[in-house]
C-alpha cells in the first residue's frame, strides 16, 4: 500500500524505542535496491546518503535509520514519515543495558570504565540523547557523538517538535 502512494517512506528509528522489528517489516515491503539505511556511530552512512545523485535518491522508496528528523529535505520526491516512541524512562533503561553489553557502542568504554550504575548513567550528561532523546530526534537537534555540552530542551525545541509531528502525521 505504501508503494502505491508514490512517496518515499522515512522511518525515523529512534534508538532503543523498539523499532528494529518494525524496520524489518517495513523493508520487506520494498525491493532491497530501493531501501537505504542510515545507522551510524560515525557520519559515514549519512554522508554517503547525502552524496547520492538526485536520480539515485529519486529511486529510493524507503529510508530508515537512527537519524534526526529532516532527512526528507535531501530527497527530491514527496515523503512520509513514521516513527515509534517508547516511554522515556523505559527507553533510557533499555539504552543503558544495551550499552553495557555491546562494546561497539560509542559510550561503552566510558560507562564500563567508570562502572556507572543506571542512576549515574542517566544523570551523567555524557550524551544529549540521554536528556529527552526522543524530543531531540524529532526536533532534528541530536548528534550521534559525545558532547561536552549540549543545547537544553526548551520551549522553542518543544515547539519545533510539535511542528515536526505535524509533518510526521501529514505528508511532506
Amino acid at each position: 500500500m505504501i508503494d502505491k502512494l508514490k512517496k518515499t517512506l522515512i522511518f525515523l528509528n529512534i534508538p532503543k524505542a523498539g523499532g528494529t522489528t518494525l524496520r524489518r517489516i517495513i523493508e520487506k515491503q520494498f525491493p532491497r535496491a530501493t531501501c537505504f539505511r542510515i545507522y551510524q556511530d560515525t557520519k559515514g552512512p549519512l554522508e554517503k546518503f547525502k552524496s547520492l545523485s538526485p536520480l539515485q535518491k529519486r529511486r529510493l522508496r524507503c529510508v530508515s535509520g537512527h537519524m534526526p528528523f529532516g532527512i526528507h529535505r535531501e530527497l527530491p520526491q514527496p515523503c512520509c514519515y513514521i516513527t515509534m516512541l517508547l516511554h522515556p524512562v523505559s527507553r533510557v533503561i533499555a539504552q543503558y543495558y544495551y550499552m553495557i553489553t555491546h562494546p561497539r557502542n560509542y559510550l561503552y568504554n566510558i560507562v564500563t570504565s567508570r562502572n556507572m550504575t543506571l542512576t549515574e548513567f542517566t544523570t551523567s550528561g555524557i550524551a544529549s540523547e540521554l536528556d529527552n532523546g526522543q524530543v531531540r530526534f524529532i526536533s532534528g537537534k541530536i548528534f550521534p557523538e559525545l558532547l561536552d555540552s549540549f543545547e537544553p530542551v526548551d520551549d522553542e525545541m518543544l515547539e519545533l517538535v510539535k511542528d515536526n509531528i505535524k509533518i510526521l502525521t501529514n505528508n511532506v
